[in-house]
């Protein structure tokens, strides 16, 4: 498929838009190659990125050929191509990207952070096509330059150069403004059939291909997008096209086509259509690029690279584009409210129910992410300490101990294998929710104010880690009373506290060693021989401790440290002043905490939905968590001294 850009790339109202040309792309099938020829000296950077991910993502694949010109955004649009192809008399030009502003100092501040943040981006689509250092494409780019067909492809930015050929196709470029320094060996390249004199001024002539009628246009745009996001073929949607159908007529065919192809599964709406489980890596770029954005640090992959300077507000503008909802001159305000109301093309719902908006959806994701990474990296000293399990709902949970197998008895030859018996212990515990809810307000969105929202749930993460390691530390600290013998987890009986407490050393680690190997079943006779793995300790034994693990070489046998890089340390704040000191079993072989989330909810979930009384988003954080004390023989105890 042949997919031509001659001429200034920007809204609607432009020669070309990005919602025009994405709609071509999409028209291709997904195994079609697209051959691209370029003739353009640019437009509006964020239209441009928009076909720019478009055309990466095409399957089939895209050659790109400059006819005569790719500058600016045009050039960023050619770096799409698997094979970019160049004639020798071809010119491309990469320079940094450019706003009309006016305002007071802040806007201009703001102005300026913003086409940093651009350029960076931009810089780093050519960096990555070319295999130039970033460093070295910010310098080409600061100085506007320009690059014949070798040039280019000396430089990587271009793959092949074509004998040059006579110059049949112009783009229509006023090489005079300011923003675009053309040196006088390239302008003497272009000429028209005008005087040598209107050079300057008007370099360069196009003959448009005839268009349809313009309202016309913008509805055979929707009715693509439509059957688009339907995924229906091209076939369907010219058929539409072609009867003139308006928008409303065409999605009721759409709808029907659907029902009739997939059955009841399919989720009507009554001016739209939703399929179910279509969910493309777009939006997980998106939401990777506004998590990079909301937490400094954090490094981007090469799919959310593109999207790194996009607002909220941006990702809002390019998903209505998607299923052409967007209009040429909506205000902020027209486009929040237009992305919370629009059905999802990309969102999956249940049949029957309602569809989640793309861009609340989206937000959604990227309120998740940060949610989880905060959760992550706030786990406390006590977790590893603890067993997890699934629970499939809240009854209390009973944790049977299995003291030990019969032994195996010899079977004469013609014998009876007898039964053996095993001896049983319970404890229980259960589950509790725990939860918070924030707004996100439109005034937050609209004014790309994302550190409300970064904040809130990055310290929603930190509380439900904060909860967890809370309840597994009330567990030791409170010393509770086992079912089986209604005695302290921690107790004399039990064999896991030491009668005098005592400071860290390879004798009183020795003997906490000693206590756990000598653990026995429920019979008091079979071994448990819970082997030392976990070396817990409060601030005030934290340097105590990681003297004595460190590894030293020792002089004399007798010196010798066997606990050295034996055990690994754990340290929990909340012990406070406490000089009290713990060795644990691996929870996996002998485990003394256990704790369960809810087998749908592993970890703190997050819930969203448009607010009813006050214009915004609601989200809310829910923790589905439980714990106990399981078993006595896989800990000791030193209260210290």
């Amino acid at each position: 498929m042949r997919l031509d850009i001659f001429g200034y790339i920007g809204d609607a109202a432009a020669e070309l838009d990005a919602q025009t040309l994405i709609n071509e792309i999409r028209a291709a099938g997904e195994s079609e190659r697209i051959d691209l020829h370029i003739n353009s000296g640019g437009g509006l950077v964020f239209e441009g990125l928009a076909v720019f991910n478009a055309l990466q993502a095409h399957k089939g694949g895209v050659t790109v050929t400059v006819d005569a010109i790719a500058a600016s955004m045009a050039s960023v649009i050619a770096m799409a191509g698997q094979k970019i192809v160049m004639p020798e008399n071809s010119m491309m030009m990469i320079h940094n990207p450019a706003a009309d502003v006016s305002g007071t100092a802040d806007d201009f501040e703001k102005t300026m952070e913003d086409l940093r943040r651009v350029e960076t981006m931009i810089a780093e689509i050519y960096s990555k096509r070319s295999g130039l250092p970033i460093e070295r494409v910010l310098k080409l780019m600061a100085v506007e330059s320009w690059f014949s067909g070798p040039e280019a492809v000396e430089m990587g930015f271009a793959d092949e150069v074509q004998a040059a050929v006579p110059i049949a196709a112009f783009a229509k470029i006023d090489f005079a403004k300011a923003s675009y320094r053309v040196p006088s060996n390239i302008l003497a390249k272009f000429r028209d059939s005008k005087s040598e004199d209107d050079m300057t001024t008007k370099t360069m002539t196009i003959e448009k291909k005839p268009t349809p009628e313009k309202g016309r246009t913008k509805v055979d745009m929707k009715i693509r997008a439509a059957v688009n996001g339907a995924g229906l073929d091209k076939a369907f949607a010219d058929g539409l096209i072609a009867a003139n159908m308006s928008i409303e007529d065409a999605r009721a065919k759409i709808i029907n086509k659907l029902a009739d192809d997939q059955g009841p599964d399919i989720n009507r709406h009554a001016g739209d259509v939703m399929v179910m489980d279509r969910r493309p890596a777009e939006l997980d770029a998106r939401a990777e690029a506004l998590t990079c954005r909301m937490m400094p640090g954090t490094k981007p992959s090469d799919a959310a690279r593109p999207f790194m300077g996009a607002s909220p507000l941006d990702h809002a503008r390019d998903l209505l584009m998607a299923v052409g909802e967007y209009k040429s001159g909506m205000s902020r305000e027209s486009i929040f409210r237009a992305s919370m109301t629009r059905q999802g093309v990309f969102h999956a719902t249940a049949a029957g129910g309602h569809s989640t908006s793309d861009f609340p959806g989206l937000l959604q994701d990227t309120g998740n992410r940060i949610l989880l990474k905060s959760y992550e990296a706030a786990q406390s000293g006590i977790k590893p300490l603890s067993r997890e399990r699934q629970a499939d709902d809240f009854r209390p949970l009973s944790t049977l101990r299995v003291s030990e197998s019969p032994e195996l008895l010899e079977v004469a030859e013609g014998g009876e294998v007898k039964f053996g018996t095993v001896g049983e212990a319970k404890e229980t515990y259960g589950l509790a929710s725990y939860a918070r809810i924030f707004k996100l307000t439109r005034q937050a969105v609209i004014n790309d104010d994302l550190m409300a929202f970064s904040d809130f749930f990055t310290m929603q993460g930190r509380a439900a880690a904060e909860k967890e390691a809370k309840i597994l530390f009330t567990l030791i600290n409170a010393n509770p009373t086992m079912n089986e013998d209604s005695k302290a987890l921690f107790h004399a009986d039990h064999g896991n506290l030491a009668s005098l407490g005592g400071a860290i050393d390879v004798t009183t680690l020795g003997a906490a060693r000693k206590a756990l190997r000598q653990m026995t079943g429920l019979d008091g006779v079979t071994p448990v021989n819970a082997v030392p793995a976990f070396l817990l300790v409060g601030p005030e034994r934290e340097t105590e401790a990681e003297q004595v693990l460190a590894s030293i070489s020792a002089n004399t046998v007798a010196e010798a440290n066997p606990f050295s890089q034996r055990l690994q340390l754990l340290v929990e704040p909340r012990f406070g002043t406490s000089l009290a000191w713990y060795v644990f079993a691996d929870p996996a072989f002998v485990p003394v905490l256990e704790h369960a989330y809810l087998s749908s909810a592993l970890g703190p979930q997050m819930e969203s939905r448009e607010g009813f009384e006050t214009l915004g988003i609601e989200y809310r954080v829910l923790l589905d968590f439980g714990a106990g004390a399981v078993d006595w023989r896989g800990v000791y105890k030193n209260p210290g001294e």
